[in-house]
């Protein structure tokens, strides 16, 4: 009989398993996926007794605005870590403040709330997946 810290276990690495796999559907490149993971570590780290699917957008304000503003991410690196969540809440979490969250705006580190100041670069390791301009579902890329 599997002890109920060998459960939790199990389901953390199915979690981690069923988002990366998510991610490569949306042609995330293999080299971004560790940094992926780490940003919504992060995330599960700031409150770590709320399940994701509990949390508010809220809190997710927060995490960002505190986060960046502790860190001085990048720009390049504040679009990576809302991508990561993004696709974390619109694929698998799947709550419903997530459609209309305004994730663009918290990807743009200049109008973030008492940002810290970044410099610019073009570091290619945020996803683009298409999206239609009315914020509806995201679409995986199709199979090759």
């Amino acid at each position: 009989m599997e002890s109920e810290g060998q459960l939790r276990q199990q389901r953390i690495a199915r979690f981690w398993k069923r988002y990366i796999r998510e991610l490569r559907l949306y042609q995330v490149p293999d080299t971004a996926l560790p940094w992926y993971r780490r940003h919504v570590q992060g995330f599960i780290d700031f409150d770590p007794h709320t399940r994701l699917a509990d949390r508010r957008p809220e809190t997710l304000q927060q995490w960002f605005a505190d986060s960046n503003q502790s860190t001085g991410f990048r720009d390049w690196q504040q679009r990576q870590r809302v991508d990561a969540l993004r696709l974390l809440y619109c694929l698998l979490v799947k709550t419903e403040w997530a459609a209309k969250f305004d994730w663009q705006a918290w990807a743009d580190v200049r109008h973030l709330p008492m940002a810290a100041e970044t410099t610019k670069s073009n570091k290619p390791h945020l996803h683009h997946p298409a999206q239609r301009s009315n914020g509806s579902p995201l679409r995986p890329a199709a199979s090759r």
